[in-house]
């Protein structure tokens, strides 16, 4: 879905898939929310959700990247937990698998 001309683009309170670096096709139940507008992650990642009530409060999560080496005297962050999302409302269509092909 990443790749395609209409896919959805990063914003404040995106949800994307994560995936491997080696496999592209790798996207499962991990996911990510960005904090900002990130554009080098269109079409590198699937947006497959938004944020739309309660944003303010991803401002209050702790932000830490798992790739960058912790410096010595910087504090270390405990990850915060997701314990619980709803979907408020989704399009009125069928949802149903695509195969998309390359």
């Amino acid at each position: 879905e990443m790749n395609q001309p209409n896919s959805r683009k990063f914003f404040r309170g995106t949800l994307g898939l994560a995936l491997s670096k080696a496999d592209p096709n790798s996207g499962g139940s991990q996911f990510f929310i960005s904090f900002l507008p990130t554009y080098n992650l269109n079409q590198n990642y699937t947006a497959f959700a938004r944020i739309i009530s309660g944003i303010e409060v991803i401002g209050n999560l702790n932000q830490i990247d798992p790739d960058k080496e912790k410096k010595k005297d910087e504090p270390t962050l405990t990850p915060d937990d997701v314990v619980d999302m709803t979907v408020l409302r989704k399009r009125n269509h069928p949802y149903e698998p695509h195969k998309v092909t390359r």
